[in-house]
């Protein structure tokens, strides 16, 4: 696990993934591991929490834009999204992105994003 930036490089890009490692969440990747609910075909996961009260207050800025050269973007994508997928990638380790398709809808006050909805189509590598 890598502590500082020289540890890890330029390119180091870290989440915070405290969700994979709860009891229900090893119980959830042994059952899929070890093929107890059949093989993944289809998964819907939402995550959705009521932050318009952070989102669209220009003073977060560490919320609602970059703020730093090194950011792309910021907002309810940027900051959350990253757990669900993590989770459900770390739950189905050999499932493997094929084709993305998302919307997104941004705060008129300060533009960050504020809700998504995204498909992604994978393929499953140990089918392979």
């Amino acid at each position: 696990r890598a502590q500082n930036k020289d540890e890890c490089g330029s390119g180091c890009f870290l989440i915070n993934h405290t969700a994979n490692y709860r009891p229900q969440t090893r119980k959830a990747r042994s059952m899929v591991e070890h093929g107890k609910i059949g093989t993944i075909r289809h998964i819907n996961a939402s995550m959705s929490s009521p932050l318009s009260w952070l989102f669209d207050n220009p003073q977060n800025r560490g919320w609602t834009e970059p703020t730093s050269d090194e950011m792309v973007g910021n907002g309810f994508c940027w900051g959350q999204s990253s757990h669900l997928l993590a989770w459900i990638y770390h739950v189905c380790p050999t499932l493997h992105p094929q084709k993305v398709f998302c919307a997104m809808n941004y705060s008129s006050v300060t533009n960050a994003d504020v809700s998504h909805s995204a498909t992604i189509v994978c393929s499953d590598l140990s089918s392979c």
